[in-house]
C-alpha cells in the first residue's frame, strides 16, 4: 500500500473539489491519475508551503471558487502509518498544520 492522503475542500454553490497526496516517491499532488502539482525538487518528505502550491494549481486551473469559510476534509487510511517509511510518522500532523496555516479549518478522518 502507498502513503497516500486525499484533500477535498469545500467550493461553491455546493461543489467540492478533491486531490490526492501521493508518495512516488516523493509527494505530489494529484487529480485522478494526473500530476497537478510535482514537489520532488522539494525532496522527499512534505513540506510546509505544500498546501499553498496546491492552492494556486486550483485557483489557475479548476474553475470552482473556494467557500468563504475555507473548510476542507483530510482524510487517510487509519493505518496509514504502516507506510510511513515513505515520510515521517508525524506526516499527518504536518499536513494537517499546512492546511490550517493557509487559513483552512480542516477535519482528519482516518477510516
Amino acid at each position: 500500500m502507498d502513503l497516500c492522503f486525499t484533500v477535498v475542500i469545500k467550493c461553491e454553490n455546493g461543489y467540492q473539489a478533491s486531490y490526492q497526496l501521493a508518495y512516488q516517491p516523493c509527494p505530489v499532488w494529484m487529480q485522478g491519475d494526473k500530476y497537478v502539482v510535482n514537489m520532488c525538487d522539494d525532496g522527499v518528505h512534505y513540506k510546509k508551503g505544500a498546501f499553498g502550491k496546491l492552492l494556486e494549481f486550483h485557483e489557475k486551473d479548476n474553475g470552482r471558487v473556494i467557500h468563504a469559510d475555507k473548510q476542507c476534509l483530510l482524510i487517510c487510511d487509519k493505518k496509514w502509518t504502516e507506510n510511513a517509511g515513505y515520510d515521517g510518522n508525524d506526516t499527518l500532523n504536518r499536513i494537517a498544520e499546512d492546511i490550517e496555516s493557509e487559513g483552512f479549518r480542516v477535519t482528519v478522518i482516518q477510516f
